[in-house]
């Protein structure tokens, strides 16, 4: 799902985007504050910087909720939670962003991630 160079990178961002929002009742990044989406005010902040720029989301399925929603072109790419027979498609953690980010990012030569949730 990631396509970059080969080069060895330094540093991306992270951003997930997995949960629930179960207290919030609807998902947190597409709610609209003003006329921006506030996963939009963090990729705006984090663009800033000039690192490259990950969305951690739980299925391919919030991933299409995502791309039809907000400008991704400023996004490097998309991971999507790991799933295996350690990991069922229904759990739902940071933890478990946080494992499928950084064995990707470690396949595409990346030395560090700074994960933030949105």
């Amino acid at each position: 799902m990631i396509k970059i160079s080969s080069e060895r990178k330094y540093l991306a961002f992270l951003l997930l985007i997995g949960g629930e929002s179960k207290r919030f009742g609807e998902d947190k990044g597409l709610f609209k504050i003003g006329y921006k989406r506030l996963i939009e005010y963090q990729i705006d902040t984090l663009n800033a910087f000039n690192y490259d720029l990950f969305l951690v989301a739980h299925s391919r399925r919030q991933v299409k909720k995502y791309v039809n929603k907000i400008k991704y072109k400023r996004i490097t790419g998309f991971i999507i939670d790991e799933s295996n027979e350690f990991f069922k498609q229904d759990i739902r953690t940071p933890m478990l962003g946080l494992y499928s980010s950084f064995k990707e990012l470690r396949k595409h030569s990346y030395q560090k991630g700074f994960a933030i949730s949105c």
